[in-house]
C-alpha cells in the first residue's frame, strides 16, 4: 500500500517526500517558515491549481500572506490554504470533503478519503487508487450516514448562530462605545467653543468701553443742573437665555453620538467581519487599522 505525504527535517526549503507505510523513517514535518514542529498544518493549493509540497503552520502562513500575498516557495499566487490531512486512517467523522474511488473493475473501494489529500495523492502519483493500485474510473463523493449528517449540519447551525450573536454583539459593542465617547466630546467642543465667544465678547465690549472712555473723558460731566431720575432697574435675563449653554451642550452631545455612533457601527461591522468570519486575531494589523481609522 502507498503510503502517507511526510516533509522531511531539511530547513525552510524541504520538500515533502512520498514513504512506504512500513518505512522507518517517520521524523516529524516541519513548517517550511519556521523549521519548528508544527500544531496545525496546511498545505497551498496555488494558482495554477496544483499543491505545493511545502507544509506550513497556519498562522505562520497567514503572517506570511499579510506581508507577501504569494506562496513562500514558488512565488504564485495562494488560491486555497488546504489543512494537511493523513490519506489513511482517518475516521470518517473528521473528514470534512469525503470521498471514495470507483476502480477500472468497476468496484467501489471501501477506502475513504479527504479529497484535498487524494488530489495531492495522484498529482504526485499518476492516476492509480492509493489503496489498491488499480487504475481509477472515477471519484465519487461519499455518502454519509445520517447521524453523521446531522451532527455536522447542527455544528454548522450551531457555528452560523455563534457567529451571528458575536458579530451583533460587538458591533453593538462598538456602536455604543463610540457614540457615548463623541456624545462627551461634542458636549465638551459646545462648551468650549460657547465659553471662548463669551469671553471674546467680554473683551470686544470692555475694549469698546475703554476706547468710549477715552474719546469722550473730557466731555464726560453734569451739564444739566436738574437732577437726573435714577434709571430704572434692569430686568433679569430670561430663563430661556439661562438655558441656553445647556441647550448649546445638548446639541454638541447629540451630534457627537450621532458621529461617534455612525463610526462604531462602521468599525464594529468590518472588525465583526475579519473576527468572526474571516479567523482573523481581534488584534490583527487589519483590525487595527479599522480600529483607528487609518487607511
Amino acid at each position: 500500500m502507498p503510503a502517507l505525504n511526510c516533509q522531511m527535517e531539511h530547513g525552510p526549503s524541504s520538500t515533502n517526500s512520498i514513504i512506504g507505510p512500513d518505512s522507518q523513517d517517520h521524523e516529524e514535518p516541519l513548517c517550511a517558515i519556521t523549521s519548528d514542529k508544527m500544531e496545525d498544518p496546511v498545505r497551498i493549493l496555488n494558482s495554477n491549481g496544483r499543491f505545493e509540497n511545502e507544509l506550513y503552520e497556519r498562522s505562520a502562513l497567514k503572517n506570511w500572506l499579510k506581508i507577501n500575498p504569494t506562496s513562500p516557495i514558488t512565488r504564485l499566487a495562494v488560491k486555497e490554504i488546504v489543512t494537511e490531512k493523513p490519506l489513511f486512517g482517518l475516521p470518517i467523522d473528521k473528514i470534512k470533503d469525503p470521498v471514495q474511488i470507483i476502480n477500472s473493475q468497476g468496484q467501489l473501494e471501501e477506502q475513504v478519503y479527504e479529497r484535498a489529500s487524494l488530489d495531492y495523492w495522484l498529482q504526485s502519483n499518476s492516476n492509480h487508487s492509493p489503496a489498491t493500485n488499480l487504475e481509477i474510473k472515477e471519484i465519487v463523493e461519499t455518502k454519509l450516514p445520517y447521524d453523521i449528517k446531522i451532527l455536522r449540519t447542527a455544528k454548522k447551525i450551531g457555528i452560523t448562530a455563534l457567529k451571528i450573536l458575536g458579530s451583533l454583539a460587538l458591533t453593538l459593542i462598538c456602536t455604543a462605545s463610540y457614540a457615548i465617547v463623541g456624545a462627551a466630546i461634542g458636549a465638551l467642543v459646545i462648551e468650549a467653543v460657547a465659553a471662548f465667544t463669551a469671553i471674546a465678547l467680554a473683551a470686544i465690549i470692555f475694549c469698546a468701553i475703554i476706547f468710549l472712555i477715552a474719546a469722550l473723558g473730557p466731555s464726560i460731566g453734569p451739564s444739566n443742573p436738574h437732577p437726573t431720575p435714577a434709571p430704572a432697574p434692569c430686568p433679569s435675563p430670561s430663563p430661556s437665555i439661562n438655558a441656553l449653554p445647556l441647550k448649546l451642550a445638548k446639541g454638541g452631545a447629540i451630534a457627537g453620538a450621532v458621529i461617534g455612533g455612525a463610526l462604531g457601527l462602521y468599525i464594529g461591522i468590518n472588525v465583526s467581519k475579519n473576527l468572526f468570519w474571516k479567523g482573523q486575531d481581534l488584534f490583527s494589523e487589519e483590525n487595527k487599522n479599522i480600529f483607528f481609522l487609518r487607511g
